[in-house]
């Protein structure tokens, strides 16, 4: 929302955005994050060499 409410004040065109705000959804925790060197070299051990080169580029 931050690059809209940016583009929208750059060229002057007012919204209500504490209004606005008030129906962003709530924060989310999640479980994503990077694999490990470890996960990908056990990803790497169990591939072909199809496989590798996709995960290696």
């Amino acid at each position: 929302m931050m690059g809209i409410q940016s583009f929208l004040d750059f060229h002057e065109i007012a919204l209500p955005w504490k209004k606005i705000s008030k129906f962003y959804p709530s924060d989310i925790a999640n479980n994503l994050r990077a694999y490990t060197k470890e996960e990908i070299l056990k990803i790497i051990a169990v591939a072909d060499l199809r496989d590798r080169c996709i995960i290696c580029s």
